[in-house]
């Protein structure tokens, strides 16, 4: 009995001591308002733009200021543009820009004049989002991009979408790393496939992608400096309409991509605590070390190891559970939180920051068999830490004292049994430590629980012959379409939710995807594929390409087929300069290199080329006008 109070008496102190304060600041006492927008253009001058619906063509914006570090606000400007109000940047004190439906929304000296500038209804959809540079350099991104340099006087643009085409892009969250260079999220525009970090050049229209992850959530993104960047939304979802919290990190300037947070935060995860189901909505740091992510109904975590883990806040003001959007800055070194309702929180006393004596180490691996399991969300108390590529994980900057650590699941395991997925068990169940120094060895066992599903279905011609070779993905699965038409995915993971989506610039499909729930073998998938234009590529057995091993792992030749003897054949159809390419399913440039009319080249032993780097999938190499698929396993 002892022992039991001990125990509970332990949790109520760590709940109420070690919370953070935060302090209700300001009250918009206009209740028609709805948070868009929350910008920081100093260290204590801060901008919000809020919209207030009396119509879906009447929306007006309020701009708010604050130059107290956001104690106190005042109007500074009232927009009645008639139309819906997406976005805002400020480049100064003086200049703003919104962006609305088909429109941009214009002021140079802090909405004393405006300018209401109209943008071509076939270059944009909408003007989501919009970013400034400075007043006269900015872009303005939906399904398409474009680009000023005069202040939208004059502007280029490029359509990036095609009406059912399900590899289009869509671009959120622009940002001028300088004043050629602007990066974005850009995301799979027909479902959810995944992300990419696009580095836009603004002068020459080229681009480069790199991969972020399927069902990775885009609803902020925060540079700490040049090498290191967060983005925050909704990961891995299961049945139910909400997802896991999902933050990513690049350490290398946005080449590649890790999840330090993937984790369903529900009751079962934290002792009954509430935690809403849903993702993060925004995401913001001090230093390089210290952050806060936010999301709906009062969620907030932070970091103190540079989004290595993170915090779930468990205690705070009622008010501040109760908003369905909230956005974080700081301003300063004070963070700020505005709320859809209108509500500004500051915070006034960090009471989870660790202590200058707080420099211990607990570290463990998850092991699956004899390998160690990646994305498990490790638990230290509210504190969470994911294990790497490896299985791996560590924690830092701890306090001397009692700590419990557990391996958890990612999705809902607690008592709604139509949502419950647990796909791991693990032994032991916890550590219970008293750590006085440094600890590692801190390993669980990860035992399968998983059931694997097939899905298998076929492409068709609206005649009803069945297509070959066209790609499908679901989730990080893919295949390609047999001589008949017929695709099989042989073990898809059980209780989660994926987009069944077929990939080709030749064709469009209907329908376009399938969104699956896998509970038993599926067969009953089928799409119909129309051209998407009347040109009619015939097939040729001649010169082609020839890929081995097929699926690769660390390497592929290529041998040039019925004209692999002859250079001169080679020279014809492959000069001037051509180059081997390799290409992923959505089209991005993964390898390049010059083809080299070496003796081993001409003599039929082929080109040997390193694909340890690339990620599992289909790809597609193209030399000259030839193009072959291969897959990377």
């Amino acid at each position: 009995m002892k022992k039991v109070v001990f125990i509970l008496v332990f949790i109520s102190t760590f709940i109420v001591k070690c919370q953070n304060i935060w302090e209700l600041s300001y009250v918009f006492t206009d209740k028609s308002l709805f948070l868009e927008k929350l910008e920081v253009i100093d260290s204590n001058y801060l901008n919000l733009l809020f919209t207030s619906v009396s119509g879906w063509s009447s929306d007006n914006g309020h701009l708010y200021n604050s130059q107290d570090f956001g104690k106190s606000w005042k109007l500074i400007h009232l927009a009645k543009p008639n139309t819906y109000i997406w976005d805002m940047s400020c480049t100064d004190t003086n200049t703003f820009y919104f962006g609305l439906r088909k429109s941009i929304y214009k002021s140079l000296n802090n909405g004393k004049d405006v300018e209401i500038i109209t943008i071509d209804s076939n270059v944009m959809y909408d003007v989501t989002q919009i970013e400034m540079l400075n007043k006269d350099i900015g872009v303005a991104v939906d399904l398409s991009f474009s680009v000023t340099k005069d202040g939208w006087k004059t502007y280029k643009y490029e359509n990036y979408w095609k009406k059912n085409d399900s590899i289009s892009y869509s671009f959120y969250h622009p940002r001028f790393k300088n004043d050629s260079i602007v990066t974005c999220i850009v995301g799979n525009s027909r479902g959810r496939k995944g992300s990419y970090f696009c580095e836009f050049n603004i002068n020459s229209f080229e681009y480069k992608l790199n991969w972020m992850g399927t069902k990775m959530g885009n609803y902020d993104k925060f540079y700490v400096n040049d090498k290191t960047i967060f983005t925050c939304g909704e990961s891995d979802g299961i049945s139910g309409g909400s997802g896991n919290d999902g933050i990513a990190k690049s350490s290398d300037g946005g080449k590649t991509w890790r999840r330090v947070l993937d984790f369903r935060s529900d009751r079962s995860k934290f002792n009954k605590q509430y935690f809403p189901p849903f993702g993060l909505q925004s995401i913001a740091f001090k230093d390089s070390l210290t952050g806060i992510a936010v999301g709906q109904f009062g969620k907030i975590v932070y970091t103190y190891d540079g989004g290595e883990s993170w915090i779930y806040e468990n205690k705070l003001p009622d008010s501040l559970g109760q908003p369905a959007t909230m956005k974080v800055r700081y301003t300063g070194s004070v963070p700020i939180i505005a709320t859809y309702s209108g509500h500004i929180y500051r915070m006034i006393e960090d009471n989870l920051a660790p202590k200058p004596e707080d420099t211990l180490t607990i570290s463990g691996r998850v092991w699956e068999g004899n390998e160690g399991q990646p994305g498990i969300p490790i638990e230290l108390g509210f504190r969470i830490t994911m294990t790497d590529s490896n299985g791996y994980y560590k924690f830092t900057r701890v306090v001397k004292g009692k700590h419990t650590v557990k391996a958890k699941n990612k999705y809902h395991d607690g008592d709604l049994v139509e949502y419950y997925y647990k796909p791991f068990d693990y032994t032991p169940v916890q550590y219970d430590l008293d750590l006085t120094s440094d600890t590692s060895g801190v390993d669980f066992n990860a035992i399968d629980l998983r059931t694997f599903y097939s899905v298998s279905g076929e492409i068709v011609t609206s005649g009803g012959v069945g297509l070959k070779d066209i790609p499908l993905t679901i989730g990080d699965s893919t295949t390609i379409s047999t001589e008949d038409g017929k695709f099989l995915f042989p073990k898809i993971e059980q209780k989660r939710t994926y987009e069944l989506i077929p990939y080709s610039k030749e064709y469009k499909f209907t329908p376009w995807a399938y969104s699956i729930n896998i509970d038993k073998d599926l067969d009953t998938f089928r799409f119909v594929a129309t051209p998407n234009s009347d040109v009619h590529v015939e097939e040729t057995t001649k010169e082609t390409l020839i890929i081995s091993p097929m699926p690769a792992d660390d390497y592929i030749t290529i041998n040039f087929g019925s004209i692999g003897a002859c250079s001169n054949e080679i020279n014809i159809w492959a000069s001037p300069n051509a180059s081997i390419n390799i290409y992923d399913i959505m089209g991005i440039l993964q390898y390049s290199s010059p083809i080299n009319l070496t003796p081993a080249l001409t003599e039929g032993e082929g080109v040997r080329i390193d694909i340890s780097n690339l990620s599992s999938g289909i790809y597609f190499i193209r030399i000259g006008e030839r193009i072959e698929k291969f897959v990377k396993i």
